[in-house]
């Protein structure tokens, strides 16, 4: 795909101003006064008994056919973005399928302290790459600042410089007008709904965004916090020359006043056991070995409890009996 000007034709430039100005907009609506909030610091509602942390998982994912790549947020099989009483420091990506490739030098978590203060500071920073022709869109923060909880509803967007991504394998430019901050009111409902949108550009690029936007009934659509959990996803609908990817899209609603604990343990019957207990922790349980029969041969996993499929909570022992046994076609000196 090539960097050309198709991509600020008419149609396709006057989505991108609209989608930026609606943006902006939104960051006013979102935040609340912030001399108000920084003058009479507060905390959300409940937070003893609500759960402390928001986990959030940034995957990024190469698409071959053609070259491009996007970033999703969306939870998938055991792991994700998720509320919890854990500050997680690894990140949880579902395995890339088909002509997708992982991108882990781009993904990352970030446990964001719900107890912090009033404010989730939800900065969206958009990068294009030059030299790869690829659009990056990043929720995380970095040294220079970025997605926090606090006491102030922050407006102005604090996004890296792009060497930040060119250290690692990335290369390109910041683009101000698809960057920006809203500020969420933790106290203004019990579910945060965060929908992300994932879109096919004028130059066969794929280009994600998480932040809201206005609707022209002057609703606020897209991620916001409300008490009901959106199960209807509500993106901008694209101009001239764009493509909505429902496939790639999706909602996803988090409950602040409740944790999210549980989920379906793996499969790690027959993996070796170093690999078993990472995948065990990837999936947010904790792995305790048992021994098995000692003799010759490879070490490989050959029971678990509770088995593959179980839904037990996060942080939950798995049990697995460790063998040494000869496998089948396998023989001891």
């Amino acid at each position: 795909m090539r960097f050309t000007n198709r991509l600020w034709h008419v149609g396709a430039a006057r989505w991108w101003v609209a989608l930026a100005a609606t943006l902006l907009g939104v960051a006013m609506v979102q935040a609340l006064t912030p001399a108000i909030a920084a003058a009479n610091p507060t905390t959300h509602a409940a937070a003893d008994a609500s759960p402390r942390y928001l986990n959030i998982h940034q995957c990024v994912y190469s698409v071959r056919t053609p070259i491009d790549s996007y970033t999703t947020v969306l939870r998938s099989g055991a792991g994700g973005t998720h509320v919890g009483n854990v500050a997680e420091t690894g990140v949880n990506c579902r395995p890339a399928s088909g002509s997708e490739s992982f991108a882990p030098s781009l993904s990352g978590v970030v446990a964001l302290d719900l107890n912090a203060g009033r404010y989730l500071n939800l900065h969206q920073c958009v990068y294009y790459s030059v030299t790869y022709h690829e659009w990056f869109t990043t929720v995380l923060p970095s040294g220079a600042g970025g997605t926090n909880v606090g006491n102030v509803a922050e407006t102005g967007v604090n996004c890296p410089a792009p060497n930040v991504w060119q250290s690692n394998v990335w290369d390109g430019r910041l683009i101000p007008e698809q960057s920006a901050v809203v500020a969420f009111d933790l106290t203004a409902g019990r579910y945060l709904n965060l929908e992300q949108c994932v879109y096919r550009t004028t130059d066969n690029d794929l280009f994600t965004t998480f932040l809201p936007w206005s609707l022209s009934s002057g609703r606020v659509g897209g991620t916001n916090i409300s008490n009901n959990p959106d199960t209807v996803l509500e993106c901008r609908s694209p101009g001239e020359g764009v493509a909505f990817l429902p496939s790639m899209s999706g909602v996803l609603a988090l409950d602040l006043q409740s944790p999210d604990l549980a989920g379906p343990v793996p499969n790690v019957v027959d993996m070796q056991p170093g690999t078993a207990i990472n995948a065990l922790q990837g999936a947010g349980f904790v792995a305790q070995t048992e021994p098995g029969s000692i003799d010759c041969g490879p070490s490989y996993v050959q029971r678990q409890r509770p088995a593959d499929g179980t839904t037990a909570p996060f942080e939950s022992t798995v049990h697995i009996d460790i063998n040494r046994q000869p496998r089948p076609g396998q023989h001891c000196p």
